[in-house]
């Protein structure tokens, strides 16, 4: 009796085999091929090759599990790896394309170097370039203060801070895939935008009060509510006040019932800021049942919409 076995009747294929590889210069592990034979038991003897003899000095391939590395760069932005896969009894041979990017030819470089950003929640974006195709930029800070941030990726750098020092400098850098980095140096300017410290300012008189006196003292402050030095003032004409220095003068008695309106101006170096006064006589004052009394308010509400300030007058 004679029996004929079914045997070894197809060619190994290929498997979800790469159209286009990109791999890096610097990169060892390449790919890991895939192929299957419809002789079931022919899979477990598939073995890998690399054709081109010459392409086996830059690159080598496991028989067994088909993971191909790189040995050394070619110095070649293109290759095409002849392989070729098989079951002891037939090869079938194809080609892998790849596309190799020598990301260390080029380091990366900063549009500018030193960067100027005003006070804001976000500062600014610092920005750096690299000429290898394809290459990828991580950005990182270096001695900066607390709450300043930068995103690794888009250069944008935050702040999460209300208070900082009048003069903030620190540095950022720029890495690339083969890890060449630069640097450059970051400063925050804070924009002096000289400003009352209210936009109208309430003040109330007793009839009492004599003639002439001083009423209030003004000063203007900057973004950050720090006063500043240097400063010059000015109301509209009226006989009954004047205004020395930063003082507010009364100069004449005021009618009892009658409100005053009238403008301030602040002078700091070339800019100019402009306020509201308003004020009228009290004759009575009232005692309250308590020495204070407690309310909740909606602090980011009451800070966006109002402008809140305590006055002083000195009686003499």
């Amino acid at each position: 009796k004679l029996n004929i076995l079914d045997y070894n009747n197809h060619h190994p294929i290929f498997f979800n085999l790469p159209l286009n590889l990109t791999i890096s210069s610097d990169d060892i592990f390449v790919t890991k091929l895939f192929a299957y034979d419809l002789d079931f038991y022919d899979n477990e003897n598939l073995k890998y090759y690399l054709i081109d003899k010459d392409q086996q000095k830059f690159f080598s391939i496991n028989e067994k599990t088909g993971i191909i590395i790189q040995k050394i760069f070619s110095n070649q932005t293109f290759s095409q790896l002849k392989i070729a896969v098989s079951d002891g009894l037939y090869l079938t041979i194809n080609y892998l394309p790849i596309t190799i990017y020598d990301y260390s030819k080029h380091s990366p470089k900063f549009s500018s170097n030193e960067y100027l950003f005003q006070y804001n929640k976000i500062l600014g974006q610092i920005s750096a370039y690299d000429l290898d195709p394809n290459d990828r930029i991580i950005y990182k800070l270096y001695l900066e203060p607390d709450g300043i941030i930068i995103d690794s990726y888009s250069g944008i750098i935050t702040i999460h801070r209300d208070i900082f020092p009048q003069k903030i400098e620190f540095f950022a850098s720029a890495s690339d895939y083969a890890q060449q980095i630069v640097y450059t140096k970051i400063q925050i300017i804070f924009p002096i935008q000289p400003k009352f410290k209210s936009n109208l300012y309430f003040i109330y008189l007793n009839s009492t009060i004599k003639i002439p006196s001083e009423i209030f003292q003004f000063e203007l402050v900057d973004s950050l509510n720090q006063q500043l030095l240097l400063t010059k003032f000015k109301i509209d004409e009226t006989k009954f006040f004047d205004i020395k220095q930063n003082k507010l003068i009364l100069k004449k008695q005021l009618y009892p019932l009658k409100i005053s309106y009238f403008n301030i101006y602040g002078y700091w170096k070339n800019y100019t800021c402009q306020s509201i006064i308003q004020i009228m006589y009290i004759e009575k004052i009232f005692k309250l049942n308590k020495q204070f009394y407690e309310y909740k308010i909606d602090k980011i509400l009451l800070k966006e919409n109002f402008f809140i300030t305590k006055f002083k007058i000195k009686k003499k």
